[in-house]
């Protein structure tokens, strides 16, 4: 956990600690599988259609709509409308731009209200009108394939807001043209531009405003192609399409302006594709949709560009989706929507882009699907799922067993779809399953267990059909099967787990028969079943995993009967159980998994009760649950990485485990998990050190190094302050209390937006507080009889 401290001025003062969210991860390679969380309406949002998207200065997000502007601090959207009877309220709803000037001043441009100046101390809003001309009074509908579709008065229509480096603020019109405005003074300055009155009508509906990395000011104009303006010499330029120049700007619709590292800028426009243009030899190489080209641009309607931290640009290509370039192959990585994936773009139509401090890219959507949020940050965790659209996918999303072979091909087991082969290296999956008139077939569908042995033969257990060997050349499988006839058949067709000891006998699990060691000789099984009238017998015929130790020591764990430590020359079973008296027996008689560390300390998992360390020397258990810390009691399956930590799969997520430190790190769906819940024998690490959790949703893969913590230091802000139980002013810099108001609360929050239901927070009022509150995601601190 990351600590960060800030310190309000509040009269009296408040300190507030944040704990950040621990469990966002490191980026990863491009990979057309990243998922989208969606925000609209029942998140807070005030209308769907999203118009553009603003960071400020203290690390507030803004949205625009065509219901009102949004404020979001990661929790709550503060919406702001226009109100009739308030002078001071938001001139129009229709938000078309946001911006914020070095002086913390926050602008906001509409469609028929003008501009907006935001006060954050009152939260009033000045409104400015650009003078009336009615010469220029003419509908934005002139062009009729014009995504703008509304109609419109130039006087009153804000379509972008910029500040220069000489902090000259820039205001643009769609049918009016450029503006200085000088806030000082209240007052618009004309621009014209100073172009011929030939082209005069076209630049006046100006869609955006660049400041490139040499003080040269871009205008991209909406059928008047793109303007360059030296603000220090008044020096304007036209570079518009030329149909007989196949270097000349692809259209003059430029939608977006984008500047590189390099500086070459990349425009977007409506119509022509994607331009990237030198500006010192006046050059615009072309990026044209492709119909027989997958790695071509998704269209040529480009309406929002945004470049993130690592470089990378996307784009928002309008009707179709998101793109990003792949400059290294030089091609476009497509992400669409797809009606099937609730982690899929919410919509095609994508309008506005933007990525906050944090790295997360936020994407605005037109169509009334709201906002979609990418964090580049939970792609570590690869997500291998059923995709209805193709066969060469997982057939069935719920997994049971997962394995690695010794060619790295993977073998899933799925509960209804039988065994997958999946060959990352060519990407293909092959399935196997049974088949009623093919006695070779796999015995079953429902898959539970999965082991290739020394010699490697494949063997797969399934939950109701027994045990299969696998011969992969012949690719027929052999079935063993539970007959009360056949004497050494297997003991019962419910197979939980599969294992071989150092021996290279084969030991199996099963869910009622007990447990049964292999004869590869003979072909037969030698079973081990619970008897009352027998002191070492098995402790519980439900078998579900089984541990030899560095040791030589065999245990199993049973599903009801505790933990048994099997003696193999004797035929003998000691069992360890709970015992609501003793603090030190075991916590739970469900075993799920067992896992040896690398200090050769043996740890028991349990279906409810925690984690157990076992004390070889005094043979008790030490407890480790939630009461310790431990985000769930109900533990499927452990890990371990280089490192010593554990990895272990729950009922919500996985957690990363420090045995030494006794200390815990939670990931969840949000950071790419395939969902919260993940399934008992449904995890491998492979001889790479690449670990596999699979769950109902399909499962997971990772390095765990290269899941790290999320090094973004968020601000944070007093986002409300109440007197006895009314909110008396948001984002407060000062107030002042008299004696009677001892009844108070203060709203925070950390402007961190990866995973905010993870932020924990503590609190100390100077002066009350002896020590620091610490109050979990709980975001208040009440205050009576100050």
């Amino acid at each position: 956990k990351t600590l960060i401290r800030r310190c309000f001025s509040i009269g009296l003062l408040l300190q507030l600690i944040v704990y950040f969210p621990f469990s966002n991860i490191l980026y990863a390679t491009d990979r057309d599988d990243i998922k989208f969380e969606r925000l609209s309406l029942e998140h807070g949002l005030s209308q769907s259609t999203i118009t553009c998207i603003f960071q400020d200065s203290k690390g507030f997000l803004w949205f625009g709509t065509l219901d009102g502007l949004n404020k979001y601090d990661g929790y709550n959207f503060t919406v702001y409308h226009k109100n009739t009877t308030d002078p001071y309220s938001i001139s129009d709803d229709w938000i078309t731009s946001i911006f914020e000037d070095r002086k913390g001043r926050m602008w906001i441009g509409t469609l028929n209200g003008g501009l907006n100046k935001f006060n954050r101390e009152n939260e009033r809003f000045s409104n400015y009108l650009i003078p009336f001309d009615s010469t220029l009074n003419k509908p934005a509908l002139l062009f009729p394939d014009s995504p703008f579709l509304f109609s419109v008065f130039n006087n009153k229509t804000i379509t972008s807001v910029y500040e220069d480096k000489s902090n000259v603020l820039w205001v643009g019109t769609f049918g009016a043209g450029i503006y200085r405005f000088i806030p000082e003074a209240e007052e618009f300055e004309k621009h014209d531009m100073g172009l011929d009155n030939e082209h005069i009508a076209e630049i006046k509906y100006v869609v955006n405003i660049y400041e490139d990395q040499n003080n040269i000011i871009w205008i991209g104009t909406f059928g008047g192609g793109l303007i360059k303006l030296e603000p220090q010499t008044g020096k304007v330029k036209r570079f518009s399409f030329n149909e007989s120049d196949p270097h000349s700007l692809s259209d003059n619709k430029v939608m977006s302006i984008q500047g590189d590292d390099y500086g070459m800028l990349w425009i977007g426009t409506f119509g022509g594709g994607l331009n990237v243009f030198d500006p010192r030899t006046e050059i615009f190489s072309h990026y044209i949709n492709q119909a027989s080209n997958s790695n071509s641009i998704g269209g040529n309607n480009i309406v929002s560009i945004c470049q993130d931290e690592e470089g990378s640009f996307w784009f928002a290509v309008f009707g179709v989706g998101l793109d990003k370039y792949d400059r290294e192959q030089n091609k476009f990585i497509h992400y669409l929507h797809d009606p099937s994936n609730p982690n899929s773009l919410s919509d095609p139509t994508i309008w506005t882009l933007h990525e906050d401090r944090s790295g997360i890219l936020w994407i605005g959507t037109v169509i009334g699907s709201g906002l979609n949020k990418y964090n580049p940050r939970s792609a570590n965790f690869i997500h291998v799922r059923n995709d209805p659209r193709t066969a060469n996918c997982l057939n069935d999303n719920v997994v049971w067993a997962i394995h690695e072979d010794r060619s790295g091909i993977l073998w899933i087991g799925t509960h209804t779809g039988g065994l997958n082969r999946y060959d990352r290296t060519t990407n293909t999956f092959n399935h196997y399953q049974h088949d009623a008139s093919d006695s070779n077939s796999l015995s079953g569908n429902q898959i539970r267990s999965i082991l290739e042995d020394r010699t490697g033969t494949l063997w797969i257990g399934t939950f109701d059909k027994g045990l299969n060997q696998f011969d992969r050349k012949r690719n027929r499988f052999v079935r063993y099967q539970h007959n009360p006839d056949v004497p050494g058949s297997l003991s019962d067709n419910r197979i939980r787990s599969i294992y071989e000891d150092k021996n290279g006998d084969l030991w199996i699990g099963t869910l009622g028969g007990g447990l049964n060691k292999f004869d590869r000789t003979t072909k037969t099984f030698v079973s081990f079943k619970y008897s009352s009238s027998e002191l070492n017998s098995i402790s519980d015929d439900r078998v579900y995993t089984c541990l030899e130790d560095k040791s030589g020591t065999f245990w199993i764990g049973t599903f009801g009967g505790g933990l048994n430590k099997f003696d193999r020359q004797e035929n003998e079973f000691i069992s360890y159980q709970y015992d609501p008296e003793n603090i030190n027996s075991l916590s739970n008689d469900r075993i799920i998994s067992l896992h040896e560390d690398k200090t050769r300390t043996l740890w028991v998992a349990t279906y409810g009760g925690g984690l157990n360390k076992f004390d070889r020397k005094s043979e008790t258990f030490s407890r480790i649950n939630e009461k310790d810390g431990l985000p769930q009691d109900v533990i499927y399956g452990i890990l371990e990485d280089n490192g010593g930590n554990f990895w272990i799969s729950t009922n919500t997520g996985i957690f990363k485990f420090n045995p030494r430190l006794n200390s815990f790190r939670n990931y969840d769906i949000h950071d790419g998990l395939q969902s919260n819940e993940f399934n008992a024998g449904a995890y491998f690490k492979s001889e790479s050190g690449e670990m596999f959790f699979g769950g109902v949703n399909g499962f997971n893969s990772f390095f765990p190094g290269e899941i790290g913590d999320n090094q973004h230091i968020p601000s944070i802000v007093i986002s409300a302050f109440r007197k006895f139980d009314k909110i008396i002013k948001r984002e407060p810099t000062e107030i002042t209390l008299s004696h009677k108001d001892n009844f108070f609360s203060i709203e925070f929050a950390a402007l961190d937006y990866a995973n905010p239901e993870k932020n924990e927070y503590a609190y100390k009022l100077e002066g009350f507080d002896k020590d620091w509150i610490y109050c979990g995601t709980r975001r208040t601190a009440s205050y009576t009889n100050i």
